[in-house]
């Protein structure tokens, strides 16, 4: 559809779109002709651009490209795109976690399905198919993700009046009732917070107000409050330490007039620091008044739109404040044997496929990966012997790499060499009466453990992205539940420490209810060995452990699958 460069001269218009917008702070990127149409359509009416490109089915430039060139263009401040695929996934996550540094990258990608999920053959691939791997590129690359154009050009007015929150604590200024409350509520679908304020604060602000006014938060000047309340509670509310962000609604009262409060808004906030924004929510038919866009302070017709382009920006800013990471590679990994020893299963198997179980243990052994007390069995015999010596209670479970529970094939708490002998001897029974009789060749009896919680670790190879590595909790219910957590390899420490306290299930770990916090460390420090494992051995398609059990001291595997691909 074309290019144009709405900056500085020379300033041209080679696109086929009848509209040519104002020089602004936005770079464009799309990869739909018509859809870049109307985005020029309605940046003419708003913000304006540094540059607009078409990729069409970027044939020669793709997005990689152009995140660089919008990146050291002086004029950007923002950068957006419109995208239908992600060519080159591991290159834009390098080139996107720099840009976004220090450019807001905003992001509507189009194309989402569940047609991979269904396709795949494990929970890890189940659950890392198509959009999760999006998500994940995007997360650790600082993109900010939405999900309409609207939304794109709602977060774009926050980030080119370049004002992004140090934090999610938000004051909401109001002089209504039913506004305060839908603004509360949409923040907290923001993930914003809504502090109640200090003594301190509300107490300059009853200064200033009506006794029926409500300072708590949000602050309701009621309906009586003039152009001067609303700067001076903004002041206020600027000055306190407790709040990141204030959110001032304004509804058109017969007396008040719009153009009065927005120049109040205006002057209280010419001395507010760049991390401490103002949103304005003019609530009325007619556009809102230029002197709000003149002090670069975003203002939105609905409460919900502002809180929401709020949230993201409050994300993108933790974002960029957290540390970058380092790679971390723990000690004790003989890298030239597990490579040695997947080497031995392909050229065996050139077609690759699930590896044996021993063949498995001993290439996680390679990488100091731990796992419960095994013994391999084929008879019932054997099994008794092996349930006598490992002593205690043992599982017993078919050695295939299949969902065991599924079908039966898997016991637990076996407390004698006889029960172990039967139980072997029904999962075999189980197996032929589910058609799987030739996977019955090897029996594994296993130590049971019995204290920590169950969690998930586990690798699906993408073609595009590489290796995508899923942490969660654990069990047959996993993808019930789907309390996981994405990234791409190499992991930081930052990708792993963010992956783990990201889960519902985090607290579980650190400590729930009188129970003892188990070794999270020694959890994170599995997700390194795993990450190490996946990089160099780029022929693992496939990886799930599930159980993996973290315990007060420690972690240890209980069951592995290996699918491997040339």
């Amino acid at each position: 559809m074309g290019l144009a460069n709405g900056g500085p001269e020379p300033r041209f218009n080679a696109t086929f779109s009848p509209v040519f917008p104002p020089p602004g702070p936005i770079g464009f990127v799309s990869q739909s002709g018509a859809l870049g149409l109307a985005a020029l359509a309605l940046l003419g009416t708003s913000l304006g651009v540094s540059g607009f490109v078409s990729m069409g089915n970027a044939a020669d430039l793709g997005p990689n490209d152009l995140l660089l060139y919008f990146d050291e263009n002086p004029t950007t401040d923002v950068i957006l795109a419109y995208l239908e695929s992600v060519p080159d996934p591991r290159r834009l996550a390098r080139i996107a976690r720099r840009v976004s540094r220090h450019k807001p990258v905003v992001v509507v990608k189009a194309g989402r399905s569940g047609a991979g999920r269904r396709a795949a053959s494990s929970h890890t691939a189940a659950m890392a198919a198509g959009e999760p791997a999006v998500e994940a590129l995007f997360h650790q690359a600082g993109v900010i993700r939405v999900d309409a154009l609207e939304e794109m050009f709602d977060v774009a007015a926050l980030a080119s009046a370049r004002r992004a929150p140090h934090g999610r604590r938000v004051a909401v200024l109001t002089k209504g009732g039913g506004p305060g409350i839908l603004v509360t509520d949409a923040c907290e679908a923001a993930g914003l917070l809504m502090p109640v304020l200090s003594e301190d604060t509300q107490g300059a602000l009853r200064g200033g107000l009506p006794p029926e006014a409500a300072v708590g938060n949000p602050v309701d000047m009621i309906a009586s409050a003039s152009a001067e309340d609303y700067g001076r509670s903004l002041r206020v509310l600027e000055a306190a330490e407790e709040v990141d962000a204030v959110i001032v609604v304004f509804i058109p009262p017969f007396l008040t007039r719009a153009e009065d409060v927005a120049g109040e808004i205006a002057a209280a906030a010419g001395d507010l620091p760049a991390d401490k924004p103002v949103v304005a929510v003019f609530m009325t038919a007619a556009a809102p008044p230029e002197s709000l866009s003149q002090a670069d302070i975003p203002s939105f017709t609905y409460p919900e739109r502002a809180a929401a382009a709020l949230g993201r920006m409050a994300r993108w800013a933790e974002w960029r404040a957290r540390p970058a990471g380092r790679v971390v590679t723990p000690p004790g990994i003989d890298h030239a044997r597990g490579r040695a020893l997947l080497d031995e299963v392909l050229d065996s198997r050139p077609d690759g496929g699930w590896a044996e179980a021993a063949a498995a243990e001993e290439h996680f052994a390679a990488y100091g990966i731990p796992a419960v007390r095994t013994r391999r069995v084929r008879t019932q015999s054997e099994a008794a012997a092996a349930q006598a010596e490992l002593g205690g209670p043992v599982v017993v479970k078919v050695a295939a790499p299949i969902h065991k529970s599924d079908v039966g094939a898997v016991a637990l708490g076996i407390d004698s060499p006889q029960e172990a002998a039967e139980v072997l001897g029904r999962i075999r029974a189980a197996l032929a009466a589910a058609g799987l009789g030739e996977e019955a060749g090897e029996f594994l009896v296993q130590e049971q453990v019995q204290d920590g919680v169950e969690m998930i670790v586990g690798v699906s190879h993408d073609p595009a992205f590489g290796p995508l590595v899923m942490a969660g909790l654990g069990g047959t219910t996993v993808e019930l539940l789907g309390d996981v957590a994405l990234r791409l390899t190499p992991l930081s420490d930052t990708d792993v420490d963010e992956m783990l306290r990201s889960l519902r299930s985090y607290r579980l770990l650190t400590g729930y209810r009188q129970s003892p916090p188990l070794d999270v460390g020694a959890f994170a420090e599995l997700l390194h060995r795993v990450s190490a494992m996946v990089e160099d051995i780029p022929e693992i398609a496939e990886l799930d452990m599930n159980p993996v059990f973290v315990r007060r001291h420690g972690v240890v595997v209980a069951d592995v699958r290996v699918r491997l691909s040339l």
